[in-house]
Order: C-alpha cells, then sequence, then structure tokens
C-alpha cells in the first residue's frame, strides 16, 4: 500500500515539475512571439514609408532628367526589408506551431497522468478494503 501511495506523489510530483516547465515556456514563447510580431510590424511599416517616398520621388522629379534623383533606387533597402519579414513571419509561425505541438503533448501526458494516478488510487483504496 505505500508503495501505491508514493506512486501516487510521484504521479503528482511529475504533474508539478511539468506545470512549472509549461508555465516557462509559455512565458517565453510569450516575448518571442511578442518580438516577432512587432519585428514583422515594423518591417511592413519601413517598407510602407519607403515605397510611398520613392514612388513619390519618381513622380515628382519627372520634370528634369540632367538632375538626377538625390534619392537613389530604394530596391535594395526594400528587397532586404521584404525579406526580414517574411523571415520573421516564418519564425514566428515556427514558434506558434512548437507552442501548440507542445500543448498537444501536454494534453495527452496530463490525460495518461490522471488515467495513472486514478488507477493507482483505485487500487489503492481496493487493497486497503481488503
Amino acid at each position: 500500500m505505500t508503495t501505491l501511495s508514493k506512486e501516487v506523489a510521484d504521479v503528482d510530483a511529475s504533474v508539478a515539475d511539468a506545470t512549472a516547465v509549461r508555465q516557462k515556456e509559455k512565458a517565453a514563447f510569450l516575448v518571442v512571439e511578442r518580438d516577432m510580431s512587432e519585428s514583422e510590424e515594423a518591417c511592413a511599416a519601413a517598407i510602407s514609408v519607403l515605397r510611398e517616398y520613392y514612388d513619390g520621388a519618381s513622380l515628382v522629379q519627372v520634370k528634369s532628367e540632367s538632375n538626377p534623383s538625390s534619392k537613389g533606387d530604394a530596391s535594395g533597402i526594400l528587397g532586404v526589408l521584404d525579406i526580414a519579414e517574411s523571415d520573421f513571419g516564418k519564425s514566428l509561425a515556427e514558434a506558434r506551431a512548437t507552442k501548440e505541438a507542445s500543448a498537444d503533448d501536454d494534453k495527452e501526458m496530463t490525460v495518461k497522468n490522471k488515467m495513472l494516478k486514478a488507477m493507482k488510487e483505485r487500487t489503492s483504496k481496493a487493497s486497503s478494503c481488503d
């Protein structure tokens, strides 16, 4: 009987440890999610501003071909920002997928632990009735 009680206590300790790990993972995910979202939004905003600026510049400076545009070509920086925005989006999607997989694993483990604990408690009660 004491072996079963110890096993139930071990299951409870395992659940408590797993809960602590999940809480740390969730806190870390929230930081990553916020950072990636903000970075993706910042890239999108920068792209928008630069496109507006450079598209407007090409319309304004049509009057004189002898005066080269002092603003230059933005294709390089826009390309870099497009890639960065895409990378942040992919990283965010991967982080979310990892979080979902972890949550699914956690649900499965929780169900198994509840069943194991219930089985051991029933066995312990049955043993004490004998």
